[in-house]
């Protein structure tokens, strides 16, 4: 069995020495030097020259279309998947062995969920991309309609998993991909990144697929059958970790006992009946 962790970078990184881990030059088509990485992702069927908007996304892309490993499994240069939460030694990164053992009992692993204090429609509509969701709604509805369910139960927690971090079978990899990226398409025909001037929204792509994630696997893989891991970020301090582990404990808790009132209640069904076209039911509300 081949496994590999792929990290995945944008410039010159200090990937560490574990088990199974490849390192990954994203955007390589537009930057030439590579900096001594593993892998280049303009080599192979490829979208390296879309890094600026698709960002870790040309990576996944170049892993679905030429990797031949069983299973694949997706860091940063800065983010691990980790057995601690708290202590960012390399010590405590999950190797290529112990993904092998957790895919013997499990069919993923992804990131620990960010817990927000409302639903998670609530909590992007505070942001500048809220027109993004309805958007994303449309592409489901037009690619693939039988995960539009997913899609509203997805908005409709207060957790998700982010960074596009992830353990799979390289066959449920490639099925997650092929889901994914005619999605993207489809919303990528409406915009033109050409004469965006926002950075953050000329990472859209990018931004999307961490929300989409958790859809595909709502819809394809059984809460017991995933294992979750907490992700380290190597450029914070360890009190930075433990302040972070605090406060997601805390807006769960403030989502737990503010998730029923009527404010809440209000203002998610008139968010859902814009992005979703209805108002949900009392047994449809946010659970």
């Amino acid at each position: 069995m081949e496994t590999k962790m792929y990290v995945i970078a944008h410039s010159k990184a200090a990937i560490p020495r574990v088990q199974s881990y490849v390192s990954m030059f994203v955007g390589a088509a537009l930057h030439g030097a590579d900096g001594g990485f593993d892998i280049r992702d303009d080599t192979g069927d490829n979208i390296s020259v879309k890094n600026p908007n698709y960002c870790e996304l040309t990576g996944i892309y170049w892993i679905w279309k030429n990797s031949s490993a069983d299973i694949v499994g997706i860091s940063h240069y800065r983010r691990f998947l980790s057995k601690n939460a708290i202590f960012g030694s390399p010590k405590h990164f999950v190797t290529g062995e112990e993904m092998e053992e957790l895919l013997s009992k499990k069919r993923m692993v992804l990131p620990k969920p960010y817990c927000y204090s409302t639903t998670m429609l609530l909590a992007i509509n505070i942001g500048p991309n809220m027109a993004d969701v309805k958007e994303m709604h449309d592409a489901i509805q037009a690619c693939a309609p039988d995960y539009m369910e997913d899609y509203i139960w997805v908005f409709n927690q207060n957790k998700s998993c982010l960074f596009n971090m992830c353990i799979m079978h390289k066959a449920d990899f490639d099925a997650y991909c092929a889901w994914l990226f005619p999605i993207l398409a489809h919303v990528e025909k409406n915009h033109d990144m050409e004469v965006e001037t926002i950075p953050y929204r000329r990472r859209l792509y990018g931004f999307l697929s961490e929300r989409l994630l958790p859809v595909w696997v709502h819809h394809n893989v059984a809460p017991s059958d995933i294992a979750e891991l907490p992700v380290i970020n190597t450029s914070e301090s360890d009190l930075t970790r433990v302040r972070r582990w605090c406060g997601n404990n805390y807006r769960n808790l403030v989502y737990l006992l503010t998730k029923n009132s009527k404010k809440n209640k209000k203002k998610h069904a008139k968010l859902s009946e814009w992005v979703f076209g209805f108002r949900p039911t009392k047994e449809g509300a946010p659970a």
